[in-house]
């Protein structure tokens, strides 16, 4: 299943359909989450956030109705997957919609180069962080929960994704 159709299936299954807003908030909240874990002891955890970034750049690219396909380009480590990601966070609101959607192609062909450098299976991260994303949106009670901005509250009972036979 693609990574697209994953996370349609995500919107169908919670009702969320997101707006530009929310989504742009939630790749700041992983790409930095996923800043925090370079370099790290843990590769697990960096692999983690690299998947949710993954994941919602196709969310925000279904809710302003781009076709993403990542740009193959040369691996020059993490900080060209940083300055990709820069560079698009300083321009999305510029209203170059084609410079956007070209910069978001180039962010994912970097992250896909990387994950294949550090020999991570980053294809199964994200369809086992689907997995996970599905079953834990619904809480306990049976209830699909929401933050004031829009975004699924995870059920922290549900368990966590498991990765460590991927790095």
């Amino acid at each position: 299943m693609s990574v697209r159709k994953m996370v349609n299936d995500f919107a169908k299954i919670t009702g969320q359909e997101g707006t530009k807003q929310l989504y742009l908030t939630l790749i700041e909240e992983e790409y930095t989450e996923w800043k925090k874990e370079i370099g790290g002891h843990e590769p697990v955890k960096e692999l983690k956030e690299l998947s949710d970034l993954v994941y919602v750049i196709y969310g925000y690219a279904r809710v302003v109705d781009f076709m993403l396909v990542p740009s193959a380009e040369q691996l020059t480590g993490d900080m060209a997957i940083q300055d990709a990601m820069d560079l698009w966070l300083e321009e999305y609101g510029c209203g170059a919609v084609k410079r956007e959607h070209m910069l978001l192609e180039r962010v994912l062909g970097l992250i896909y180069n990387y994950a294949g450098y550090k020999k991570w299976d980053l294809e199964e991260a994200v369809r086992r962080v689907h997995s996970n994303n599905v079953g834990r949106c619904v809480q306990p009670d049976g209830t699909v929960q929401r933050r004031t901005d829009g975004k699924i509250v995870k059920n922290e009972s549900y368990p966590k994704v498991q990765l460590g036979d991927l790095v």
